[in-house]
């Protein structure tokens, strides 16, 4: 699937880890996972907010390397939040734990069980 459609195994990736997400969450009282979407595609895949209203943003690229323009939609939600948005991730398929300016942060799959 990865080889020949790209587009499905990524839509495969993204739910593999909002299974994760949901299952990680569930028992953190006063949590609420939800999307950001605004018109003209601007999108994060997972907006996770705490009881105090803190707001931690998560982006999926089923990809082997992350650059900084692919925290440009988290960057928007940070502007909208504000004070709120307190970090910024992309779980993505590589092997590095990168910090990025900004304190946005990319995170390799695999850390979502180690």
């Amino acid at each position: 699937v990865l080889k020949n459609d790209p587009s499905t195994g990524g839509h495969i990736f993204e739910n593999f880890v909002a299974a994760e997400i949901m299952k990680n969450t569930k028992t953190m009282i006063g949590t609420h996972v939800s999307h950001f979407n605004l018109v003209g595609g601007k999108e994060v895949d997972f907006v996770i907010e705490n009881e105090n209203a803190d707001v931690l943003g998560i982006e999926v690229k089923l990809s082997g390397s992350v650059s900084d323009s692919d925290f440009s939609n988290m960057r928007i939600l940070r502007g909208i939040l504000g004070e709120r948005f307190r970090k910024g991730v992309v779980i993505y398929s590589g092997n590095e734990l990168a910090l990025f300016k900004d304190e946005m942060l990319a995170i390799p799959v695999n850390y979502l069980w180690e």
